[in-house]
């Protein structure tokens, strides 16, 4: 429902541009050949494109799709040229399991998912975390990275997990809110190195 209002609105308002982000695969679904439709028929051009942070430099693979609609031309922004952060300057070391046990899998659960978790390890030449997904700390798997320490296996904190969508630490987290609900809220946020990339060539 939300997608139907903003294909509508997009049409009453009519704003010079409009960015969308998305899930790899809106761009070949139903509901974007209703939007494009729809835009062309307003007057839009409209140009899609898929865009990890991991392509600017960044140890986070998150690929979206990005949809940017104008009514005047879309010039395309190569990639930049930019060095690659290594994802120790994201890290917390700081955090232990006496200071917040919540962040530590227990080895029993750590064991059992083992094989089917993705680990990261810091001392690896170029470590890359997985997408934070909605579920993380709730779900073991396909939610998101755990980093190794030698205490065991630990959940990336909220924080951590800001930093690494490019949110600096002058954004501050409610800290009224528990992890999980700042892991949800996260993992149904924006890569911002991505977006900022995405729309460089229209601002």
């Amino acid at each position: 429902l939300a997608i139907r209002h903003l294909i509508h609105a997009v049409e009453v308002v009519r704003p010079p541009t409009v960015c969308l982000e998305n899930v790899v695969g809106f761009e070949t679904s139903e509901t974007f050949e209703r939007l494009q439709d729809r835009w062309t028929q307003a007057g839009y051009r409209i140009e899609t494109s898929v865009l990890c942070p991991s392509e600017l430099g960044w140890p986070n693979r998150r690929p979206r799709v990005y949809c940017i609609a104008s009514l005047g031309p879309i010039p395309k922004a190569p990639l930049p040229a930019f060095l690659p952060k290594h994802l120790s300057n994201f890290i917390d070391e700081k955090l232990t399991p006496q200071t917040h046990p919540e962040l530590w899998l227990e080895p029993e659960m750590a064991h059992r998912f083992l094989d089917a978790m993705d680990r990261v390890d810091l001392d690896a030449e170029k470590p890359i975390t997985a997408c934070f997904a909605a579920s993380y700390g709730k779900a073991i798997v396909r939610s998101g990275s755990y980093l190794q320490t030698r205490w065991g296996y630990r959940r990336f904190s909220p924080r951590e997990v800001a930093n690494l969508l490019g949110f600096d630490d002058q954004f501050k987290l409610p800290e009224s809110l528990p992890h999980t609900k700042l892991w949800h809220l996260l993992g149904n946020s924006l890569s911002l190195p991505a977006v900022r990339h995405a729309i460089s060539g229209c601002i």
